[in-house]
C-alpha cells in the first residue's frame, strides 16, 4: 500500500521580502495619503468599520484623522485597540459582562485591521487581543 506524503515546504532563508521601488518611493505614497487621507485608493476605513457597529464610528473617524502617512496606520489602529482593551477591563471590574465581550471582540477586530497596509507592524500588533479574537 502506497501512502502519499504531503510535499515538504521550501524554506527561504533570505528574510523578509524587500520591494526596492516601494521603499524608494515611499515618500510619494506618504504625500498621497497626506493629501487624500487613509482612503486614498479605496474606502477601506468605511468597509472595515461596517462589521464593528455604530459605536466604532468615532474610533474610525479618529483613525482617519490621525493618519498622515503610511507609517501612522499601524499605530493609529493599535491605539484604538488599546483603548478598547482598557474599556473592556474597566467593564469587567464593575461587572458589565455585555460590554466586556463587545469591547474585547471590537478591540481584537481593530487590532487585526492594523496590518492591512503591509507586514511592517504585524508582528507587534496587540498579541493579547489576538489571543482573544474568535
Amino acid at each position: 500500500m502506497n501512502v502519499i506524503q504531503p510535499p515538504h515546504p521550501v524554506l527561504d532563508k533570505r528574510g523578509e521580502p524587500h520591494v526596492r521601488r516601494y521603499e524608494e518611493q515611499r515618500w510619494l505614497l506618504d504625500n498621497v495619503i497626506r493629501a487624500n487621507g487613509i482612503d486614498w485608493d479605496q474606502p477601506r476605513s468605511l468597509y472595515l468599520n461596517g462589521p464593528c457597529g455604530n459605536e466604532a464610528n468615532a474610533d474610525f473617524a479618529g483613525i482617519r484623522e490621525r493618519v498622515k502617512k503610511m507609517a501612522d496606520i499601524g499605530p493609529a489602529f493599535e491605539a484604538v485597540a488599546r483603548r478598547r482593551e482598557a474599556k473592556a477591563q474597566a467593564a469587567e471590574e464593575i461587572g458589565y459582562v455585555h460590554l466586556l465581550a463587545y469591547d474585547h471582540v471590537l478591540g481584537a477586530d481593530i487590532s487585526r485591521r492594523s496590518d492591512w497596509p503591509g507586514p511592517s507592524i504585524a508582528s507587534t500588533a496587540m498579541p493579547r487581543l489576538r489571543k482573544r479574537s474568535p
